[in-house]
């Protein structure tokens, strides 16, 4: 029986490509890729010599690989195969397109070598029953990733994630939020989380979430991507540049009214955010794959550190005959899946219903589609106004206990600040 076996050479060239676009990517596929997951003679060829290559700490480039493969492969080749893949962002997918069709190859041989054994009848059915279960069980256990961690591994990484906190004084090791008792109380936005950001209208989640990014981009020096479904360019702009030079962003928006010294402090803000590694888009109804395939695309050319979005309500996707809820369950979904694969926090803007402001403190279920949001974030920051200015109740946690905080409103610099009499230890 002639059967055309599985494969993919558009998979196993995008793998190469990968690996011939980032450097980084190699020590990724020794890991995880063999010569054998490779159905094509050629492209096996390539990857053996890569492997030589970077056995013998040499660069992986064309004119080094070219020489390496001594004729076995034509240049053309090996320059198309570069000209296919615009990113190595994917690789992991590529790899395990590649590991897929492989273990297929590998059922497929052994199911014909049972079958030709079934058929010649030679064989008492028990133990051929016997070895075809052993045979696929020793597959089975050859293929599937060992996820299964230790005590002893554990331990290690705990002491030293034990010791980080202790040697530093922090109760968190992911990014800061620039407020002390919001990282206490949501622990830090940690890599892979996602964090929603959630208020009624015009409560200030646009505010909070550039306060946040101005810090992390401008004060700490960090790579960030903002996406802006609601404010433009220049507004995202300006607030930036009144927060970092502390000067009244309507003074801002007209300038003659700046005194020489606001001047200068802008300028230097100015200077301050053309060094900085804070990447925006504004395109506004921007839809979901669009948004995820930017992503994958600025991390893999810039090495951002953090992602925020404003907000998800804003976030076009299509889906037919679907519920609301369901469509943000997805959307949801996919951010907390593109905050594991891109390993960093994604911070989320959620608009809260109206009855968070008909009933006083916001809680959970004042979101929309709360469950939806609910089930795949981290951490969810309610945002509601108080007497003297506004509270932060971080109203679930998996990384800490929760909790709320007292924070101020400056309105010259549209920010939030975090007051002298905070609220501690109001749990949920």
């Amino acid at each position: 029986m002639d059967i055309t076996l599985p494969r993919s050479e558009d998979s196993e060239r995008a793998v190469l490509g990968s690996i011939f676009l980032d450097g980084n990517v190699i020590n990724e596929a020794i890991e995880t890729i063999i010569p054998e997951y490779f159905y094509s003679e050629k492209n096996q060829t390539i990857f053996n010599a890569i492997l030589a290559l970077a056995k013998d700490r040499k660069p992986i480039d064309l004119i080094v690989l070219t020489e390496a493969l001594h004729g076995k492969v034509e240049p053309s080749y090996l320059t198309g195969i570069t000209s296919e893949v615009p990113t190595s962002a994917n690789f992991k997918h590529y790899a395990d397109i590649l590991k897929s069709y492989s273990v297929r190859r590998k059922i497929i041989a052994e199911s014909q070598k049972n079958i030709e054994k079934a058929v010649s009848g030679e064989d008492d059915y028990s133990a051929l029953l016997g070895e075809i279960a052993t045979k696929f069980s020793k597959l089975a256990q050859a293929e599937i990733k060992n996820d299964i961690i230790t005590p002893k591994e554990l331990a290690i990484e705990g002491n030293a994630d034990f010791a980080n906190r202790l040697d530093n004084g922090i109760g968190f090791t992911g990014l800061s939020s620039g407020f002390t008792d919001l990282d206490k109380y949501c622990g830090g936005f940690g890599k892979g989380n996602l964090i929603i950001i959630a208020g009624a209208t015009n409560i200030g989640k646009s505010s909070l979430l550039l306060d946040i990014a101005h810090r992390l981009s401008l004060t700490e020096g960090r790579a960030g991507l903002y996406f802006s479904l609601e404010m433009d360019k220049l507004e995202i702009f300006y607030r930036l540049i009144s927060k970092e030079a502390s000067v009244d962003l309507s003074d801002m928006k007209t300038p003659k009214t700046l005194k020489d010294a606001e001047r200068q402090k802008v300028n230097r803000a100015i200077s301050a955010f053309s060094a900085s590694k804070f990447f925006l888009d504004t395109t506004p109804a921007l839809s979901l794959n669009t948004m995820l395939a930017k992503a994958r695309k600025v991390k893999a050319k810039e090495g951002i550190e953090f992602i925020c979005v404003d907000y998800l309500q804003l976030i076009s996707f299509r889906m037919r005959d679907q519920a609301r809820h369901e469509i943000l369950s997805e959307i949801t979904k996919d951010l907390k899946q593109l905050a594991r694969e891109l390993d960093l926090p994604v911070i989320a803007g959620a608009q809260l219903n109206r009855l968070a402001t008909n009933e006083g403190e916001p809680r959970l279920s004042h979101m929309g589609e709360s469950f939806a949001i609910n089930q795949h974030a981290d951490t969810v920051v309610l945002i509601s106004k108080d007497r003297d200015g506004a509270i932060l109740h971080v109203a679930k946690a998996r990384q800490a206990g929760g909790g709320k905080l007292a924070v101020t409103f400056d309105y010259k610099t549209v920010s939030f600040v975090e007051a002298d009499n905070a609220i501690r230890n109001d749990r949920y």
